[in-house]
């Protein structure tokens, strides 16, 4: 039975325009990159890749125009701090076509695998990093998997209540998605001087959605790949943040990100 993009999506969409339509505002800082696993992750026509999993941790001006930031605990340098897991699928020698690939997980789960990678005859279920098809890899793509959501891989800050009770800021998660993003495809190293592994790789980071699918920009015209068979898809404008999901393909929700 179909489904329709629920509420939450709808909200998830529009506060994210609002954060990225602003651009990234001087106060928002990624502090740390921390590394935790480096593994291969096998060969394509693009070449060697590997993933990796760690942690962003990040912080915020209090005065960013995020509900309830204000009353959110804050750090040694009177800022707002946040992290969040992330794991990263690219070229092992930084090469590749130069896109990143950002995927936004819904309740913990990656998408961007599922929706590009999955064989014809036996599809992936959302959560899986598997190779499948390799459709990704072989294109060249870099892949972003930034987890904004509490108790799915954030942690994000908290405030007190008047009447005692712990309020958490979850509006956090769409400013760590922007962070994130653009700390990959722009800086150099973070605050302590990490570098950032995807550094100088990097000239387009965004993601689309067309007919229902997320869908990356590379040229003019791209290809999505559905189980082995290629479709030839349009061009769309710079931003597509409005767009809800198809009905299949109703858990996925998307950010198109552009610097």
């Amino acid at each position: 039975m179909p489904h329709r993009a629920n509420g939450p999506v709808v909200i998830f969409l529009i506060c994210l325009a609002s954060l990225f339509v602003g651009g990234r505002p001087a106060t928002a800082e990624v502090t740390r990159m921390e590394v935790t696993s480096k593994q291969p992750y096998g060969t394509f026509r693009a070449g060697e890749y590997v993933i990796w999993q760690g942690k962003i941790h990040g912080d915020l001006s209090p005065q960013e125009a995020i509900p309830g930031i204000d009353k959110a605990v804050r750090n040694d340098r009177g800022r707002v701090a946040y992290s969040a897991k992330i794991i990263l699928i690219m070229p092992a020698n930084r090469g590749g076509n130069g896109a990143l690939l950002v995927d936004v997980p819904n309740r913990g789960h990656a998408y961007a695998e599922a929706l590009y990678n999955s064989p014809r005859d036996v599809p992936f279920l959302s959560g899986t990093l598997e190779q499948g098809t390799g459709f990704l890899q072989d294109h060249g793509f870099t892949v972003a998997e930034v987890y904004w959501e509490l108790g799915q891989g954030a942690d994000v800050p908290s405030f007190v209540d008047a009447d005692g009770k712990t309020r958490y800021v979850e509006g956090v998660g769409f400013a760590i998605v922007r962070d994130a993003a653009d700390f990959l495809a722009h800086a150099a190293a973070d605050s302590a001087g990490m570098p950032n592994p995807l550094s100088g790789a990097i000239n387009r980071a965004r993601e689309r959605q067309i007919a229902g699918r997320t869908v990356p920009e590379d040229l003019s015209v791209e290809r999505l790949q559905r189980g082995g068979q290629p479709a030839r898809i349009r061009r769309h404008a710079r931003f597509r943040l409005g767009c809800g999901p198809s009905a299949d393909h109703a858990d996925g929700h998307r950010t198109g990100i552009e610097r």
